[in-house]
């Protein structure tokens, strides 16, 4: 599953950044923190690491270890962001969180891949595969709507099963409003 989470960085523009500047933070204390590359305009551009950054030869280019790996924040990002997390693990060192940006490229938070969570999404695909399955309405009788908060990639799923069921649903939170889906 694929969760979201504020996160505290570094942040530099590409202007500012060079190999000397880059290790002595990395070296104070910062190891295992990301720094992020943004534009002049502010807008993600990527993500320096530490291991990396260490081992990039003498003639080679910050360019070289820099991630520009981002998910875009829209309704078609699940897919995209497993793809993401495939092709970024362990490659630029030891970050798992990536950017998740809107259409404009600016970050909105962060997201990272939380394995063990992805039986409760394979069960709401079997709830949708096994028409005779019971539905929502018939384990909570009492329920006529759904509210859920914040958003997640199980919420967003939950959310989509819900709609099927044609269980009315509400959604709050930030991301939600970000997403533009079905309210806010």
């Amino acid at each position: 599953m694929i969760r979201f989470c504020d996160k505290e960085v570094c942040c530099i523009t590409e202007k500012e950044y060079d190999r000397q500047r880059l290790m002595k933070y990395f070296l104070n204390g910062h190891r295992m923190e990301p720094v992020c590359v943004l534009d002049e305009q502010g807008r993600f551009s990527g993500i320096i690491t530490y291991y990396p950054l260490l081992y990039l030869h003498a003639d080679g280019s910050i360019d070289d270890v820099i991630c520009r790996e981002c998910i875009m924040l829209d309704p078609a990002m699940w897919q995209k962001a497993r793809k993401c997390f495939d092709r970024v693990h362990g490659k630029y060192g030891s970050h798992c969180f990536v950017p998740v940006v809107d259409k404009n490229g600016y970050i909105v938070c962060f997201a990272y891949q939380d394995d063990e969570a992805d039986r409760e999404i394979r069960m709401l695909d079997e709830l949708k595969e096994y028409k005779s399955a019971l539905g929502f309405r018939d384990v909570y009788t009492k329920y006529t709507h759904v509210i859920i908060h914040e958003c997640n990639e199980l919420a967003y799923f939950f959310m989509l099963y819900l709609k099927c069921q044609q269980i009315p649903v509400r959604v709050t939170g930030t991301l939600w409003k970000k997403l533009c889906v079905w309210g806010g």
